[in-house]
């Protein structure tokens, strides 16, 4: 019940949020952790237009499949993004990519951090 409140509460901030926008701003209202492709067309009516899926998680990979025909972007892991199927990656409509989270408690350094952001160019 927890869980379920937690994402009620994103949903009406996300549908808030995307109320209060200028018509033609472009600034993305993105939903995190999401596994399961069910829940896709509740997001998108609730105001949202992005989704950060973990492609490790097994929805993961059906939720980055369906978000262009629903019209939604995407913000990827960039680590779990080199795992998945790369014929298909290029066809996401990929928003951003999420190098490293907390960078300072899981001990990577500027220079890694960096290092990881020129492969993901050079690979993307």
């Amino acid at each position: 019940m927890k869980n379920l409140t937690v994402v009620l509460a994103a949903l009406a901030a996300g549908a808030c949020a995307a109320e209060r926008r200028p018509p033609g701003a472009r600034f993305p209202i993105c939903l995190y952790s999401m596994s399961q492709p069910s829940g896709l067309r509740e997001v998108v009516e609730s105001g949202f237009d992005c989704v950060y899926p973990h492609l490790g998680d097994p929805g993961g990979i059906e939720v980055a499949r369906s978000a262009r025909r629903l019209g939604l972007s995407l913000i990827l892991d960039a680590g779990q993004a080199q795992a998945a199927p790369q014929d298909e990656i290029r066809r996401w409509p990929v928003l951003a990519w999420h190098l490293q989270d907390e960078p300072d408690v899981n001990n990577v350094s500027p220079a890694q951090l960096e290092a990881f952001s020129q492969k993901v160019r050079a690979w993307n």
